[in-house]
């Protein structure tokens, strides 16, 4: 008797101390100064109440109440009330009051227009297991994830019958937070998302495109197989969005997925570039004069249709905040046309690109249903931001299976395409580069990202994800991290227009191998900081060290050693902005790290 009691309750503590009735999530969305949502998925139909509290001891929380729903395989999203602004907030999920494992914090956003220092992280396609990027991010203190789409690819890594059965997608949802490395991130970092092709209907309107080839009677032929999308389909992606991901209002909630946001002094104009683009079947015309392809658009022909482009003009139009984040899961880049019309050249010839056989056709294809494809939609939208004088726009987008930028030379606005977040070959750029040679074409840092990224100034194919930082109203700066927290490459924008990336203030940086310095600190600073160097390179290994500002001024600076592997640096005069530390050891190689000059 006296043994059975001591183990009852000898499992009543274990239990209480490790309960666990949540299977998915918590993930956090929807955020504003005021409010937050939150998804739950739990093991089966049960109350539960959230605890809120800025005391990490939950000394006064505040609950919120609510029951998993059966319907909802099981999940609910709980809309979080009356919080307060730019607060940090703890939470805990009771069940029968005890507390499950899965908790965690996030912070409320700032007030709009509320001029700040706020970091973001962003990426797209995690196709592979590999998911170090999500181990990485949260060690930047992001305010949010910004998500591109191809959130796994539930189009080929779910049963058959996606996404025309409803089950189906929703087990495509329970795969996405279910990926390992990326769980507890989500327990932290809020995330706004938006689909793309793979964790969608397809790339277009009307469903899937492929452009194919095959072989008759000896002579190769091109061709484009169209997977039609179903109009349940496409109902069941919509709704499984809005019963699962914990989002902000979409504006048409039955055509498409885009919506706004504002975080302080920021806006965020998310895009639905599939839902209602015209498919690049009709952008397409074949000649059978000369049985060839031809890119034909025509006007109207568009990536996001006509109510979203008139939406978007007049957000930005009306915009109040400094700085104007256009969100996508295609890259913006107009040069892009230039690529279609050397894939079109080559469309009778076979090659690899980034890991895959196809023909030029199949190279041009699948790039023209990107914002390349619509040069009536870009001249659209770079005419009217000109035209009506409107600073601060830039693009965030995806798809394409790396990581690169562009200042706006190439792209029309400035532009971070991070895509790599988990995939098998992230080589696309440092491709086209070498096919681009051959063909008598200008180097790809001339004539589509200038920047940097994955395979530009560099053979680093690995994972990697952007890193943007808002500077209050002085500036953004935009980085490409690798997964093992190697810099690829930043870039910083002024309201002006003005754009400065480090391969232009130093060249010579573009031939960095490995990321030298751990970390600076405090930063922002007053000219005087601390800089912890890596293992990889002792004190004594340091040649040459230079401050550098975004203007390409050098600076005289005064070092202190502390010991192998950090010094204090001091650098005397420097007006409030952003600068470089860049390092130069006895081989010849450079690194560097920004910080920020109160």
């Amino acid at each position: 008797m006296q043994k059975s009691f001591f183990t009852a309750f000898f499992v009543l503590i274990v239990y209480s101390l490790f309960a666990q009735n949540i299977t998915h999530g918590p993930v956090i969305g929807g955020v504003t100064p005021e409010k937050a949502r939150m998804y739950i998925r739990a093991d089966s139909v049960q109350a539960f109440t959230i605890e809120m509290d800025t005391d990490s001891n939950f000394s006064a929380p505040i609950s919120f109440a609510n029951t998993t729903n059966a319907n909802l395989d099981n999940s609910v999203i709980t809309d979080l009330t009356g919080l307060q602004s730019n607060t940090r907030y703890y939470y805990r999920v009771m069940f029968d009051g005890m507390a499950d494992q899965r908790k965690g914090s996030f912070r409320t956003f700032p007030q709009d227009g509320e001029a700040g220092h706020y970091v973001f992280v962003t990426g797209s396609c995690q196709e592979t297991p590999n998911m170090k990027t999500y181990e990485l991010m949260p060690t930047y203190e992001p305010h949010l994830m910004i998500h591109t789409g191809d959130f796994s690819y539930p189009d080929y890594q779910i049963a058959n019958g996606y996404p025309n059965d409803y089950a189906r997608v929703e087990e495509g949802y329970r795969k996405r937070y279910e990926e390992p490395e990326m769980v507890e991130m989500l327990w932290d970092v809020p995330i706004a998302y938006t689909p793309d092709n793979h964790d969608n209907w397809g790339n277009s309107s009307i469903g899937n495109l492929r452009p194919k080839n095959k072989s008759v009677n000896g002579k190769l032929v091109n061709y484009i197989e169209i997977d039609s999308a179903t109009q349940q389909g496409k109902d069941n992606c919509l709704k499984a969005y809005q019963d699962f991901f914990p989002g902000y209002k979409l504006v048409d909630s039955t055509k498409a997925y885009y919506r706004k946001f504002t975080m302080g002094n920021i806006e965020f104009f998310m895009l639905d570039t599939r839902s209602l683009s015209t498919p690049y079947s009709e952008t397409f015309r074949f000649d059978t004069n000369d049985s060839l392809w031809v890119f034909d658009p025509k006007p109207g022909q568009s990536i996001v249709g006509q109510d979203q482009m008139n939406w978007l003009l007049d957000g930005l139009s009306n915009s109040t905040a400094d700085w104007k984040f256009v969100v996508c899961g295609v890259p913006f880049n107009k040069k892009i046309k230039t690529i279609i019309d050397v894939g079109l050249s080559l469309q009778s010839f076979e090659f690899e690109v980034a890991g895959e056989t196809g023909t030029g056709f199949r190279l041009a294809a699948s790039m023209s249903d990107w914002w390349g494809g619509f040069p009536d939609d870009i001249n659209k939208l770079l005419n009217h931001v000109k035209g009506n004088g409107i600073n601060g726009v830039m693009f965030i987008s995806g798809d394409t299976h790396h990581n690169v930028m562009d200042t706006g030379e190439n792209s029309g606005l400035p532009e971070i395409n991070a895509s790599g977040l988990s995939v098998a070959t992230t080589e696309l750029a440092y491709q086209i580069a070498q096919y681009a040679s051959l063909l008598g074409q200008p180097p790809i840092t001339d004539s589509l990202w200038n920047a940097g990224g994955n395979g530009l100034y560099n053979e680093n194919f690995k994972n990697a994800f952007g890193k943007i930082e808002v500077f209050g109203r002085d500036s953004v700066q935009m980085c490409i991290i690798d997964e093992d927290d190697v810099t690829l490459s930043c870039m910083t924008i002024y309201p002006d227009g003005k754009v400065v990336s480090v391969e232009e203030l130093n060249p010579d940086a573009r031939f960095l191998e490995e990321n030298w310095i751990g970390n600076i600190y405090p930063n922002p600073n007053n000219g005087k900081m601390r800089i912890e160097l890596n293992e990889t390179l002792p004190f004594e290994e340091i040649q040459d060290l230079s401050v550098i500002s975004m203007d390409g001024k050098i600076y005289n600076n005064r070092i202190a050693p502390i010991n192998g592997h950090s010094f204090e640096l001091y650098v005397p005069n420097l007006s409030s902005g952003i600068y470089y530390v860049v390092l130069k050891n006895k081989d010849g190689r450079f690194a560097y790290k920004s910080f920020v000059k109160l």
